[in-house]
């Protein structure tokens, strides 16, 4: 079974977990990253 993850869709590569995303990690929180405070977007 493949993890679901969630990613920012900025050039700082972050992502979490399912279950973190789900805990309220759900935002992009690389400071200095273009998408800094925006909303994660599920992988694909």
């Amino acid at each position: 079974m493949r993890m679901v993850k969630y990613v920012c869709t900025g050039t700082c590569g972050g992502s979490v977990s399912e279950e973190e995303f789900l805990e309220g990690k759900n935002k992009c929180a690389t400071k200095g990253c273009p998408e800094y405070g925006t909303q994660l977007v599920k992988e694909t």
